[in-house]
């Protein structure tokens, strides 16, 4: 009976930890798969928007950034949240391995909807979120009409 020859498994690692079979060429596709990576990071800032009959409440996910560093303006209906993140570098003569952390500044504009009163915005930060709160002008807050029956 023949002998059956087991073969390695292939590895099931992000294309960027891979080789395949050219071991020379890691670098080359970790930096081909990591193009773009940082400056996504450096300048992305997630957020929810939502609206009750009141206000328009904007979250943003700022996690380690002390709320001193940004800043929160309004302005014609744009709302931006910009600000510095400062993270570890590392020592002299040490190198990253893996460096996912945000470092550097960050933007994020977003427009909002007709009717709010930015005079009145309020925010809060907690938890590595960031609140704004822009009240709804009278005008704008929405009206039930009542149906009549004949």
């Amino acid at each position: 009976m023949p002998q059956l020859l087991r073969r390695p498994t292939r590895s099931r690692l992000a294309p960027a930890s891979a080789d395949f079979g050219f071991p020379w060429a890691r670098p080359l596709l970790s930096e081909f798969f990591d193009i773009g990576r940082d400056v996504f990071f450096e300048t992305y800032v997630p957020i929810d928007m939502t609206r009750t009959d009141e206000a328009i409440t904007v979250v943003a996910s700022v996690p380690g950034i002390d709320p001193d560093r940004i800043e929160v303006t309004l302005d014609r209906g744009v709302l931006t949240i910009a600000g510095t993140a400062s993270g570890s570098s590392a020592e002299e003569g040490d190198s990253f391995i893996v460096r996912e952390r945000r470092i550097g500044s960050f933007e994020r504009s977003v427009r909002l909807p007709r009717g709010v009163d930015a005079s009145a915005a309020t925010s809060n930060y907690a938890n590595g979120e960031l609140s704004v709160q822009i009240p709804l002008v009278e005008d704008h807050k929405p009206q039930r009409i009542k149906i009549s029956k004949n």
